[in-house]
């Protein structure tokens, strides 16, 4: 007898092109937010409404373990007008690059990305860095399910809130 060995098939492929979709609550961490904490639970469903994300991305997976993308996201953030003078909905569209390690051997791979960000609605558009941390479960080698935590530092300060004072000169925008 001689022994073969055997490989076996990645969890992710390479060299092709992604897509996905994606829901969840947002949060607003600014000059206007009321606890100057992310995720304030208490506040759901006050005046502002239901704190919601939608997301789009469409990418070109390098290989298993690196991807580029491009992002759309929209969605409700309380707080960032108490005042009443500004829609609470902002947009923002993002440019990333992701890294999933372990991609190839483990079915349920951590990722990082970070990328560029830019805003549409407030006072007037943001920029910024986005950082995002996740969690992809491999279903084949062309299906995944990501469970993501996600990042937007935004300048001007003013930018999405109208205030330009205080919390280190930035506003932040965050999903999960």
């Amino acid at each position: 007898l001689t022994a073969v060995p055997l490989q076996a098939q990645p969890y992710r492929a390479g060299d092709t092109f992604y897509g996905t979709l994606g829901v969840g609550l947002s949060e607003y961490t600014g000059d206007a937010s009321p606890s100057g904490t992310p995720y304030s639970l208490g506040h759901f469903g006050e005046e502002a409404g239901l704190p919601y994300v939608l997301r789009g991305e469409l990418g070109y997976q390098i290989i298993p373990q690196l991807a580029i993308g491009a992002s759309v996201e929209t969605g409700n953030y309380p707080f960032t007008d108490p005042d009443g003078r500004l829609s609470t909905t902002r947009s923002a569209a993002q440019l990333l690059l992701r890294y999933t390690m372990r991609a190839e051997t483990w079915k349920y791979a951590p990722y990082v990305d970070v990328g560029r960000v830019v805003t549409f609605e407030g006072v007037r558009g943001g920029h910024g860095v986005s950082l995002g941390l996740g969690v992809d479960v491999a279903m084949t080698r062309r299906l995944s399910i990501n469970v993501e935590a996600r990042r937007s530092l935004l300048w001007p300060d003013n930018a999405l809130d109208d205030r330009g004072v205080g919390l280190n000169g930035l506003d932040q925008l965050g999903q999960l």
